[in-house]
């Protein structure tokens, strides 16, 4: 095998994309070991994080779970890092984590959308249909924010009525700051989670080369037909479940040469985007994500949380697509 076969290989198993992924989990676990470190030792650190910390523990979160909501604003990858960090520490519970996967999520999703999708629907739809796409992209966050809410108000009762309080669960110790010993307690910790977040990627890639998910996705048009979808909007609905970024610009063109109607469009991309969390985010993403981080059972709970999340927003988009896309 020539190197060009060989490069052919590694481009077909996305291998530069997911070592990429590797490293910056390897070194934000280093960066979150130094930096609760550096929290506990600090009192002029733990003051400035107060104000956000006393809004989370009336959701039964710690204090110190306020640098992971403001690093989900640049890096949702990075936030989870963080909380991992705190539950290997054992200063998070498994049920704060799920909690924390849903206050969190409006942030990742600003994070995400304004990023990388809301700019190509800019350029592909104008701003008045971008703006649309905007407002349906963040309605599945802000119901799993809404639910994250509820399910804090739950938690801390249950804590209450067990006489469990936070206090006794996360303990906001104040330590000598040792910075080699930070760095290499982190190096050990993402050396762990880096392996089997690789291997997970890396199997989830060649299911992917292999052509399998979009083998399985081809036996889905029929669910299309169920919503009265035409023609050409099953043509989005299937890119959307297989490349949402690319269904936006498919949908501008159509739109452009109004082949499509607005509301036929974005309720394809809408309905294409359930499928494509279904088979492509939740076995390359979501699940290795949760999995390495934290584990399986945490994992699968995020997951069908999301669903219901998916589920919950699915008419509440609908009638905005029917009200601000006619």
């Amino acid at each position: 095998m020539d190197l060009a076969e060989v490069y052919r290989v590694i481009e077909m198993l996305r291998l530069w994309h997911t070592l990429r992924i590797v490293a910056i989990m390897f070194v934000t676990t280093v960066i979150a070991f130094v930096a609760l470190d550096a929290m506990d030792a600090s009192i002029r650190i733990r003051r400035a994080l107060q104000r956000i910390g006393r809004y989370l523990e009336k959701l039964a979160l710690p204090p110190k779970a306020a640098i992971a909501i403001v690093a989900a604003l640049f890096s949702p990858r990075a936030a989870h890092t963080v909380v991992a960090t705190m539950y290997r520490r054992k200063e998070v519970s498994d049920k704060q984590v799920i909690l924390f996967s849903l206050i969190a999520a409006p942030f990742s999703a600003l994070n995400t959308v304004l990023r990388t999708t809301f700019p190509i629907a800019l350029a592909s739809l104008g701003p008045k249909y971008a703006a649309i796409y905007l407002a349906i992209a963040l309605v599945p966050a802000a119901t799993r924010f809404v639910m994250g809410l509820l399910y804090g108000v739950a938690v801390r009762r249950s804590m209450i009525a067990s006489s469990t309080s936070i206090e006794d669960i996360v303990v906001m110790r104040s330590t000598h700051f040792n910075l080699k010993r930070s760095i290499c307690r982190g190096i050990r910790v993402g050396y762990r989670l880096g392996i089997r977040i690789l291997i997970a990627l890396i199997l989830i890639n060649v299911l992917m080369a292999l052509g399998i998910l979009s083998y399985i996705a081809t036996y889905l048009e029929p669910l299309a037909k169920v919503f009265g979808l035409s023609s050409t909007a099953t043509a989005i609905f299937m890119i959307a479940a297989l490349r949402p970024t690319l269904a936006i610009v498919a949908l501008g063109d159509m739109l452009s040469r109004g082949v499509v109607t607005a509301v036929e469009g974005f309720t394809a991309i809408v309905l294409g985007h359930i499928l494509f969390f279904l088979l492509i985010d939740t076995p390359r993403a979501i699940l290795p994500l949760y999995t390495a981080l934290y584990s399986l059972r945490i994992g699968l709970k995020v997951v069908l949380l999301i669903l219901l999340s998916q589920a919950i927003s699915l008419p509440i988009q609908l009638t905005i697509i029917g009200l601000l896309a006619p």
